[in-house]
């Protein structure tokens, strides 16, 4: 008996130093976020910029630009998730945690130096962490693959008074 397919964006990411723990979001969780903003917003520009064109053959264009808005939104969901999925990986290590800024940047901060942690919903649910010197320093996205085991890491290798830690607890992760 053959084992099952198994999806190769859910495989378990094994590349890690053994002291430090990667989680990647959850692929197609991202894909369907970001088709519901996309398709909305790729058809209404291209049915506004069809109108505003006024040709004579305007049902041409009008079932042109919602093939066009279809499918770039397909196409710029796959790129988006894709991209999350590959460039936003978070790690939690007994150093601290290392994730993205709100710009993909990679950032990376020590359990001592996370000021506050809190919640917030720009499309998918974040925790945004700041330190003393800088607000919103990262942004950890709560899509993840293994959420629960997230948890279990940071309350494992963060301080008892950690703000993370604590606003993980606070909401029951």
């Amino acid at each position: 008996m053959k084992p099952p397919i198994s999806d190769p964006f859910e495989a378990p990411d094994t590349s890690s130093p053994e002291d430090e723990r990667i989680f990647r979001v959850r692929f197609w969780r991202c894909f369907l976020v970001s088709l519901l903003v996309g398709l909305p917003v790729g058809l209404s520009f291209l049915l506004i910029l069809s109108i505003v064109i006024q040709s004579q053959f305007q049902e041409e264009i009008i079932g042109g630009a919602m093939v066009a808005g279809l499918i770039g939104g397909i196409v710029a969901g796959v790129l988006e998730s894709l991209s999350m999925y590959w460039l936003t990986p978070v790690k939690v290590g007994t150093r601290g945690l290392k994730s993205s800024s709100f710009w993909s940047v990679s950032r990376e901060v020590e359990w001592s130096q996370i000021h506050t942690a809190r919640f917030f919903w720009l499309g998918l649910p974040y925790l945004l962490i700041s330190t003393p010197q800088k607000r919103n320093f990262i942004w950890l996205p709560l899509i993840l693959r293994d959420a629960k085991g997230f948890a279990r890491a940071v309350e494992e290798l963060a301080p008892a008074d950690n703000p993370l830690r604590l606003l993980l607890q606070k909401r029951e992760f």
